[in-house]
């Protein structure tokens, strides 16, 4: 199975495409491992797990994580710089594999995520399938988040377990008072990245007077919604 799969994506990689995709596209730059910048209409393929990149001729290239240092978009849509990262990720302790993460909000805690991914597999002639779209970054459980704080990746999945101790011995009072005022459900996945993110503003400034405008965009447009 998985030599199929590195052969599916590396004819993905290796096929120039002339014909327009269907999907989001946006002006960016990717840059490569060896340092070079390319740059043009980007698109990512969430469940390929491959950017590509849009030529002024037409010609579409695409690019795995293993070439790919990391790749920058501004996304009208949601209205917020989008930054990829290439991550050799541990998928068990003596594996590791590069991946693409989103990241989601940076600071002390910076937060990853990446699309859930189920047994279907990838439809080689439906490349624009799972492209980057509007619809699919507003579903916020559709993704696993991994919490990357010194040096070491944390499923957002053992939030009480392994992240809220430390949070709560460094801003116990700041945090609790946040979660009764808002009233939210910690158990959450969206109520956890709020509360990440007004740990990570609480990191950086003495006073947290004005806690919406630490937000990160994605996580702002949470709060609205709520409201």
């Amino acid at each position: 199975m998985k030599k199929w799969l590195v052969v599916i994506v590396v004819c993905l990689i290796t096929l120039g495409k002339t014909a327009a995709n269907p999907g989001n596209w946006s002006n960016g730059k990717i840059v490569l491992k060896n340092g070079a910048v390319v740059t043009g209409d980007i698109n990512y393929n969430w469940k390929a797990e491959i950017v590509q990149l849009r030529l002024p001729s037409g010609t579409i290239k695409a690019y795995s994580a293993f070439q790919v240092d990391h790749f920058i978009y501004f996304d009208n849509g949601q209205n917020a710089l989008r930054k990829f990262a290439s991550v050799d990720y541990p998928i068990k302790s003596t594996l590791h594999r590069k991946l693409f993460l989103e990241e989601f909000t940076s600071g002390s805690y910076t937060v990853y995520r990446r699309l859930r991914h189920g047994r279907d597999p990838i439809k080689i002639a439906k490349p624009a399938m799972y492209a980057d779209d509007t619809e699919l970054v507003k579903d916020y459980d559709s993704f696993n988040y991994y919490v990357f704080t010194n040096d070491t990746f944390t499923d957002l999945d053992y939030f009480e377990q392994e992240l809220w101790p430390q949070m709560e011995q460094e801003f116990g009072t700041e945090l609790k008072q946040f979660i009764q005022t808002r009233q939210i459900n910690t158990s959450s996945t969206v109520a956890r990245l709020m509360i990440i993110t007004h740990y990570n503003y609480l990191k950086d400034n003495t006073s947290s007077a004005d806690i919406k405008s630490s937000f990160a965009p994605a996580v702002r447009s949470m709060v609205l919604a709520d409201e």
